[in-house]
């Protein structure tokens, strides 16, 4: 996986086009903002660590911390994002946990079975 620099470009673009375009021409949903706030600024933080972690170890360990730590920042986002208009969908919540948990308990037992593999 590799990220570039201009798909970061592009999603902080459209969040800054979608804060900044008049309510006449695209009526502002509150989930929209706090789907596109909370990307920008995960892939903004994505980007500079993965190239971090490439520039020291040269190796593309980041896709597990994208896998692991998605749905969780997503959750928590949506827990404390200060919505005004709407009120807080407890469905996306609910799912945001589950699979949250699915990958936390996916990630440690692959690290389980690993270090299993390597007492062996």
């Amino acid at each position: 996986m590799y990220l570039y620099p201009l798909d970061l470009g592009v999603v902080i673009f459209t969040t800054v086009i979608y804060l900044l375009c008049p309510e006449r021409f695209i009526p502002k949903n509150e989930y929209v903002k706090f789907f596109l706030l909370t990307s920008s600024l995960y892939l903004c933080l994505l980007f500079v660590l993965f190239e971090l972690i490439r520039a020291v170890s040269d190796r593309d360990a980041i896709i597990f911390v994208v896998r692991i730590f998605t749905a969780p920042t997503f959750y928590l986002a949506h827990r404390l994002y200060p919505f005004k208009r709407v009120k807080r969908n407890r469905h996306i919540s609910f799912f945001l946990v589950c699979i949250s948990v699915y990958f936390i308990v996916e990630i440690g037992g692959i690290f389980i079975l690993h270090a299993l593999a390597v007492n062996m």
